[in-house]
This record gives C-alpha cells, structure tokens and sequence, in this order.
C-alpha cells in the first residue's frame, strides 16, 4: 500500500501498490503532496529516516503510561531530532493532543488512531442498535406481518427520564452517573445516549476491570476540580478516604477518579488508590 499525505491536513490517500506502480511510485513508500506554485504540486517521497523515528514515537506512546504522555514531559524522554519530528507529526494529525475537558491546561499525547477506534466502537454499537431497531419496523411483504410496539414519546430531558430496565440505569437517570457491568446494558445505553455522548454532554469509558462508567458532563466538570486538588493535597489517597471526608458517593468518586487518570492528572497506584501527577 502506498499512502500520499500532505503535512497539515488530516486526510491521506491509499493507492494499491499494483495501481501506484503505474504511476511510477515506489510500493509501500509514502510521499508528502508539496504545492510548489499555485496549481503546480510534487510527491516527495518519506526518508527511511524519518519512517525509522515515527515507529519510535508511535511505540513509545504506546508503551508509556498516561502519566508520561502528559504535555510537557513527554517531550522530555525525546532526543532533539526525535523532538523536530514528534511537532511535525502533530500538525499532520497523526498524534493529536487530548483533553477530556477545556478546563485542564496539559494534554494527553495520544495517537490519531487510538481516538479513532474508540470512537468506531462507540458508532459500531450504535449502529447494531438501530438496525436492530429498523429490522423490528420493517418487514418485507413475503414475510408475515410484524407487530410493532409503538415506543414512547422522546423525553425533554434523557437523562433525567429515560425508560430503565435495570438498578444501573435507574442510577444514571437518578443521579447523571452510572457504572454499569453488564455489556448489553451499556450498549442499549450508548445507543439510547447517542446524541448526547456526540455533543459531549455525557462522557463514557471502559475500565480495566470491564466495567463502563458513564457520567453527566456538567457533573464531572463540577467535582472533577474538587478532586483534583482534593488528592493533589492528600496524595496518595484512597477512594473511599476521599467519598468519607469530602461527603461524596464513593461510586461517584471512582467515576470522576477514571477520568482524571485518562486524562493524565492522576494515576492509580493500586486499585481505588489514586496519586497526582505532579
């Protein structure tokens, strides 16, 4: 496969490398799209060089802990030549600066691909639910007639009236926060949530333990400060320590807590034993 970029711009294109051989490019090679005058472009092809720092780069994002990946240090593990070439592959969005919220002034590195696949997962169980739910509504005329339910009137608000069929989503609608273990659960979720998990008006992610913690926005920008500076001061602290002397729901707390480790400002040194990232 041979890729065209241009530095800058998000988009690539793939040419099969029997149709770039026509053209007289090289197989599995890489060349950036150059505007040398207005109208006029050349393909330039990758050094072996530069491919040879970006496996580099991509493996030690890869490898490293969030905690190392934050803005700010993780140009420090970089060698100057290594350092010129992580800035380029920023701006050709290949490693994209994350942050969960406008609010935290340090980002997490992550790869273009890693945001990209999560989001597919999400899209992907959206997807199987509404064509599930077309399937229910649509039967060919060789088929017997199917008897369709009509589904309730669509709440003002989601969150705070949805149809709940089991103890976590009741919490969700009850308190904007939820950790849900059973998978189907949190697909029927993710679906019935889509517009708002689009709009970032609820935040959703899977544990290491499997588990999905989803959670209001407008929540966790409201106790994700708290917290911060809460462990930041009392580092290393234990969720439970920090649900007792802050009067907060421990589950909430672990919810919030994931977040701000994804996001880079805190780890977890052993299970619901958070530490800042100073």
């Amino acid at each position: 496969m041979v890729i065209i970029f241009r530095k800058g711009s998000n988009l690539q294109l793939s040419l099969l490398d029997a149709n770039a051989e026509k053209l007289g490019l090289k197989p599995n090679a890489e060349y950036e799209l150059i505007e040398l005058t207005k109208g006029v472009f050349a393909l330039v092809e990758r050094r072996r060089e530069e491919e040879a720092l970006d496996r580099k780069i991509f493996a030690m994002l890869k490898e490293r802990k969030l905690s190392e990946r934050v803005e700010g240090k993780f140009e420090k593990l970089l060698s100057s030549e290594e350092l010129k070439r992580f800035k380029e592959l920023i701006k050709e969005g290949k490693i994209i600066p994350f942050r969960l919220s406008e609010k935290y002034k340090k980002a997490v590195y992550k790869l273009a691909e890693e945001l990209k696949g999560a989001g597919e997962k999400l899209a992907g169980a959206t997807h199987k639910q509404e064509q599930a739910q077309k399937a229910q509504r649509v039967a060919p005329e060789t088929q017997a007639p199917v008897r369709v339910h009509k589904p309730p009137a669509e709440p003002k608000e989601p969150l705070q009236s949805i149809t709940v069929p089991s103890f976590d989503e009741m919490k969700l609608a009850k308190h904007d926060f939820a950790i849900v273990k059973d998978e189907n659960v949190a697909r029927a979720l993710s679906a019935r949530l889509s517009n708002e998990i689009r709009k970032r008006e609820v935040l959703g992610i899977k544990t290491f333990d499997g588990e999905y913690y989803i959670i209001k926005k407008t929540l966790y920008d409201k106790f994700a400060p708290v917290l911060l500076q809460y462990i930041k001061e009392h580092t290393p602290v234990s969720a439970e320590q920090i649900a007792s002397d802050l009067n907060i729901d421990k589950s909430l707390v672990k919810v919030v807590c994931e977040f701000l480790r994804e996001e880079g400002e805190i780890t977890e040194r052993r299970k619901e034993l958070y530490e800042y990232v100073f």
